[in-house]
């Protein structure tokens, strides 16, 4: 099960980390910009995409932290 949670928190890390470095180019590159005509909606696609992935690791996390073993036992 371990392996399981730390694949999904790479995943969910992942598609927060290409969406910061996607808004990144968006926000500082001219070029990146010039391919988007809808920049205001592009940016904030990335943020919804990274509070999304924030969000899911959150769950994650308490759901983890809920489910293992205390030493209270």
């Amino acid at each position: 099960m371990e392996l399981i949670f730390k694949a999904m928190i790479s995943k969910y890390q992942a598609q927060k980390d290409t969406a910061i470095a996607e808004l990144s180019i968006l926000c500082q590159s001219p070029v990146g910009v010039g391919d988007h005509s809808h920049i205001v909606q592009e940016c904030m696609a990335k943020i919804k995409a990274i509070a999304e992935a924030e969000e899911e690791m959150k769950v994650l996390t308490k759901i983890i932290n809920e489910n293992s073993p205390t030493d209270k036992e």
